[in-house]
């Protein structure tokens, strides 16, 4: 199994006679993405200053990154041949990246956020991508707007074709949706499943393009490519925000997420700003007519917009305090840790607490209620004497409304 996993330069998943296709298909792509996972990791641990490393020195650079880390505390589970088999796999993967990648490569697939298949498929369209982004941001600049929503269908199918982007919600008039949704038209115009148009947007429009989009810039960049560097961002935030409108762009980046409305109101009003502290030059200075009119800029938007523009209006949050409660009665499920060792606590069933190290090892259960959704922060200490542990909570409510736990004296 070692020599397997670790021998050779081909890491792909060899095909088992035995299983469905469905079963292989479905072991294929888990392979490829825990690969993928833990090129990222490596790429990740190693970082972008250092990716020049050469073989040997990158793998002891993992190891010294590796030692004492939540991994090896993890891999003290297993038996000495399952530690031995798994470190060896991390650095066996090491050695093959660097010996089958040049340092730009490296960077470029650790920038992106893809691992070595994945960033070698980009890597045969990236320079493309970029070309057609700086083609369609030029079109902007020029308020060709229509050459600007050619451009970028043409980059969608480029992106879309690599593996790591193909789209999750597919629709079968894709360019027509991608086209609506850039030019600020209304999605329910196009014909077609709404949920799965929206699906579409939200998740491969929003999400995979504008990551396939940046990923090629990044990986470009890393190339020294002059042409990704010069990249102002126009076109994705036109397909990140769905206009190409760029105050209705900052709008909605800002967090007035009414798509419609904020173009209506950044047309209705001849708005030019490009920036966040122009957006609210642009807001203390509305005309009366619009910033109190309850129709503006639409009727089914305005609470929201009064929230956005006026944030000092909103409910004050809650204090946050300090308390703390005694559970004096813990099963440890081995030996229990010092007195005062600071331990993590999670919810199990309802009225029962797990009680963990702060490497996430289990160490024991309680009784005690809790508030189960709460918006603090909860720690637990080993009690100085006895077996119990004190709860630690910084939040705005009560964390235990059961007397379960007692608090413990002011």
């Amino acid at each position: 199994m070692l020599a397997y996993l670790t021998g050779g330069l081909d890491w792909s998943l060899p095909v088992l006679s035995a299983g469905t296709a469905d079963e292989q298909a479905a072991a294929a792509a888990g392979w490829r993405s825990n690969l993928a996972l833990l090129d990222i990791g490596i790429l990740s641990i190693v970082g972008d200053g250092d990716q020049d490393l050469v073989t040997d020195a990158a793998t002891q650079f993992l190891a010294d990154a590796l030692r004492d880390s939540l991994f090896e505390r993890q891999l003290r589970r297993y038996d000495d041949t399952a530690q031995a088999v798994l470190r060896e796999v991390v650095f066996s993967r090491t050695r093959h990246l660097w010996r089958t990648s040049t340092a730009s490569q490296r960077r470029g697939w650790y920038l992106a956020g893809l691992g070595a298949q994945a960033g070698s498929e980009l890597a045969q369209v990236s320079g493309h991508i970029v070309a057609l982004a700086g083609q369609a941001e030029t079109a902007l600049l020029g308020d060709d707007h229509e050459q600007a929503g050619d451009l970028i269908t043409q980059i969608a199918d480029v992106v879309f074709a690599v593996p790591a982007f193909a789209p999750e919600n597919p629709v079968g008039n894709r360019d027509t949706v991608l086209r609506h949704w850039v030019h600020g038209l209304a999605l329910s115009e196009v014909p077609g499943d709404r949920v799965q148009i929206a699906q579409f947007i939200e998740a491969d429009v929003i999400y995979r393009l504008v990551w396939g989009m940046e990923a090629a810039r990044v990986y470009e960049a890393a190339q020294d490519n002059v042409a990704a560097t010069a990249l102002l961002g126009t076109a994705v935030t036109a397909i990140e925000t769905g206009t190409f409108h760029l105050p209705a762009s900052v709008l909605i980046r800002s967090g007035f997420d009414y798509r419609l409305a904020a173009i209506s109101a950044v047309t209705s009003t001849g708005a030019t700003f490009d920036t966040v502290a122009g957006m609210h030059h642009w807001i203390d200075n509305l005309d009366l007519a619009h910033a109190l009119s309850p129709q503006w800029p639409t009727p089914e938007s305005r609470s929201a917009w009064e929230a956005f523009a006026n944030p000092t209006r909103t409910r004050r949050a809650r204090r946050w305090r300090r308390q703390t409660v005694v559970v004096p009665d813990v099963v440890w499920h081995a030996t229990a840790p010092d007195p005062e060792t600071w331990l993590r606590v999670t919810d199990a069933n309802p009225g029962k607490i797990d009680i963990w190290s702060t490497g996430f090892d289990l160490l024991g259960e309680a009784t005690v209620r809790l508030v189960p959704q709460r918006h603090g922060v909860l720690r637990a200490r080993r009690m100085p004497v006895g077996t119990g542990i004190v709860l630690h909570y910084q939040g705005p409510e009560e964390v235990s409304p059961s007397p379960a736990g007692a608090p413990l004296p002011s």
